[in-house]
């Protein structure tokens, strides 16, 4: 029984489908399980809806994630049946189809496109609205992957292995090519945003799909950093000076003094952080709101607040009267009370408090006005009252998460990509996904969708489509161990991994405790055979090495994304 989720109606509502098998007789009957949770999966209530089959079930693609369909209703396909099942789970009915074989995609509105392949055209894939009762008039196929992105918006592959992502702003009507975006330089931008200088021309996105084009500032210096604001946009330079446009035109002043490194607005202020302090500009004038003294002594209204290392580089985010300041710090002199800390103004930047609990942050994101994510060296932190209190939300893993490969880029308060992971849980799970060929990081995560960027061109079409996505287990298990040496433990070990393709590469990571997975090393890789075993020995050594785990990070075969997926720790006797 191989779960498969999806959110259903209701907030922390979600529902999951398991077919399961009875017999193997011709007219055998199998039952499609239907399991709803409205708290948020600690408690589960069952519906078991028998479907008798005169074949046999495939071993694939037999029961499609539910969706929300029409009304309150929970729409999907078993066994190429159309299935209507109520919110609650107490009725379910059969619908007829035009063809066979349907697949059913729900927008945000519970308008719903099936479809299906149609007899009278030599099994051509088509597709149809379903409004719970009656199917309109065909459109066109179902792309492959197809997920609803939002109010109307159908999202997927055109075909198989060609990588070309289709988007359809009509239900269905019609679809258009996603765009590639052109060979060029990605600047700093505060996430969820994308920035990219190609030539004279600058691209900005807010979910890297809908791009807009702007001319660079008539400037020999480059920017490096640059991002929407209102009006127009801000961006930083090279030489230090800040260029604001407004309408179409650029102006500029010179912050070099500060030897800026971030930029940000917060209503009609600029806010600019570098090296020497904070910055904040208005039509009244500028004002230094923070100073740093050369050696790291960091002063608010002439009061010194805290200490950082010389020439710390500082950061800006801004959303709304919300401005948070940061700076990232080494391990010298961590046990130091004042050191580092997070500036937090709630003003617009005319004041600012130290958060002295957050003394070192290599990523933040304001999300919205109370919720603000944050990582250390140590995991990933949540607020939920506008960066005031951080509490860990989940310890991040340096070789299976992969924060040191990108930082934190967040859609929502609870969907968003954590370096190489994607959390649609805020951050409680996160589930490692592989690059396509050729990509290099993660961008962020939209909807059912994770954007990615390349070498060459930025593949934002080659979408990763999470709600059709292979979920694999992992499994790992000690089979013996024995002395090798002093010090040394061999350890012969097994385990399985579903949904992967043979010869897969799998890593064992070995860790001296739980709370030590950032100084966990891949101490051997394994391959998995034709029905997904693996097994080996390692040598372990025991005053460091006592745990292991086995780690996949994913895989991108065409049109056929496997998550990634990592087994319990394994504790080995010393």
């Amino acid at each position: 029984m191989v779960p498969q989720w999806v959110a259903a109606p209701g907030d922390g509502a979600y529902v999951r489908a398991v077919l399961v098998r009875e017999g193997e007789s011709a007219f055998g009957v199998s039952t499609v399980l239907i399991e709803r949770s409205v708290d948020g999966g600690r408690t589960w209530t069952a519906a078991q809806l028998p479907v008798k089959s005169a074949a046999s079930f495939p071993d694939d693609g037999a029961v499609t994630p539910p969706e929300g369909g029409p009304g309150d209703s929970l729409l999907f396909a078993v066994d190429g049946t159309l299935v209507v099942a109520d919110a609650d789970l107490a009725n379910a009915r059969r619908v007829t189809t035009p063809g066979s074989a349907p697949r059913a995609v729900c927008d945000a509105q519970r308008r719903c496109l099936v479809g299906y392949d149609d007899p009278t055209r030599a099994g051509e894939r088509i597709a149809a609205t379903f409004d719970g009762t009656a199917f309109g008039s065909p459109r066109p196929g179902l792309p492959l992957q197809a997920v609803a992105a939002g109010d109307g918006t159908v999202v997927g592959l055109r075909t198989s292995g060609s990588g070309t992502t289709v988007r359809s702003r009509d239900l269905g009507g019609s679809y258009d090519d996603l765009p590639l975006i052109d060979d060029g330089e990605w600047l700093r931008a505060p996430p969820p945003q994308l920035a990219r200088r190609v030539g004279e021309r600058i691209d900005l996105t807010l979910d890297g799909v809908d791009w807009r084009s702007i001319s660079h500032p008539p400037s020999a210096s480059p920017l490096v950093a640059v991002h929407l604001a209102p009006g127009g946009a801000i961006g930083l330079a090279e030489d230090g000076r800040v260029w604001r446009q407004h309408d179409g035109r650029w102006t500029s002043w010179d912050a070099s003094a500060l030897e800026p490194s971030a930029v940000a607005t917060s209503g009609a202020a600029e806010l600019v952080a570098g090296f020497a302090g904070l910055l904040r500009r208005t039509r009244a004038g500028t004002r230094r709101v923070v100073q740093v003294a050369e050696d790291g002594t960091v002063r608010i209204g002439g009061r010194r607040v805290a200490w950082v290392p010389a020439a710390a580089e500082w950061s800006l985010a801004a959303r709304g009267p919300l401005v948070l300041a940061w700076t990232r710090v080494g391990d010298e002199g961590r046990r130091m009370p004042d050191l580092g800390g997070l500036l937090r103004s709630t003003d617009g930047g005319r004041t600012f408090r130290r958060i002295a609990s957050a003394r070192s942050t290599d990523a933040l994101q304001i999300v919205d006005a109370r919720t603000v994510y944050r990582t250390d060296r140590s995991g990933l932190y949540v607020s939920h009252d506008g960066g005031r209190r951080f509490r860990l939300r989940n310890r991040l893993d340096l070789l299976a998460d992969g924060v040191d490969e990108g930082g934190l880029a967040f859609s929502t308060p609870r969907s968003g990509v954590v370096g190489r992971s994607v959390t649609r849980d805020g951050g409680r799970s996160l589930t490692p996904v592989p690059f396509v060929p050729g990509g290099e990081r993660l961008l962020g995560a939209h909807g059912a969708a994770v954007l990615e960027s390349g070498p060459f061109q930025v593949p934002m079409a080659a979408r990763h489509l999470l709600d059709t996505a292979v979920r694999p287990r992992m499994t790992l298990r000690l089979r013996s161990r024995s002395r090798w040496g002093r010090g040394v433990v061999a350890a012969e070990v097994s385990g399985t991994l579903s949904d992967a393709p043979a010869g897969t590469v799998v890593d064992l990571v070995a860790a001296p405790t739980r709370s030590g997975i950032r100084r966990h090393q891949a101490i051997d890789t394994l391959v998995t055979d034709e029905r997904g075993r693996f097994s080996g020995s390692v040598q372990l050594r025991t005053e460091r090495d006592r745990l292991l785990q086995a780690w996949f990070p994913g895989v991108v075969e065409g049109d056929r994304t496997v998550l990634g997926a990592r087994s319990r720790w394994l504790a080995v006797p010393r």
